[in-house]
């Protein structure tokens, strides 16, 4: 196995084992979700992560939690990617409809940028710092200086 595929394959193994935790929780652990013991019992073979205040065992609550863990981080990724493609493939339209969202998606790509390192840029409609403060005319269409490399005299 080539060395860049290492993190590939632990992630992977990893990702199936909180699978089949999450699918089969009694293959984990011998207990129920609700079944309650003493409160703060040390960690033993019986509780391998001990009990929590309210008599719980701490190991059955992490494996009985992968499911809602799982469940969120999937459904949170797929949401993620079916907007992003609506949003992307409505933007790249050629109607109004979709120069006005590629216009507003631009304003919300600018204002990201503006605090980038030690660059300046300044959305289309604002004063521009190298104007004359005397000078309110205001400059259309956005000034982004471009980044000097590090051995530029100038």
């Amino acid at each position: 196995m080539k060395k860049r595929c290492v993190p590939l394959a632990l992630g992977g193994i990893l990702l199936f084992f909180f699978l089949v935790a999450a699918v089969f929780p009694a293959a984990f652990t011998s207990y129920g979700q609700k079944e309650m013991f003493a409160p703060w019992l040390t960690p033993s073979p019986a509780h391998l992560l001990g009990t929590n205040a309210l008599g719980y065992d701490i190991f059955t609550e992490l494996v009985y939690g992968t499911r809602q863990t799982l469940l969120i981080g999937v459904s949170s990724s797929v949401l993620t990617l079916v907007l992003g493609s609506v949003i992307g493939t409505l933007a790249a339209g050629k109607s109004v409809f979709g120069g006005v969202l590629n216009g507003v998606i631009n304003i919300f790509c600018a204002s990201a940028k503006a605090g980038d390192d030690d660059r300046t840029c300044h959305l289309p409609g604002q004063l521009q710092p190298e104007s004359d403060p005397a000078d309110r005319r205001i400059q259309l269409g956005g000034h982004c200086p471009e980044r000097k490399s590090q051995g530029d005299p100038s």
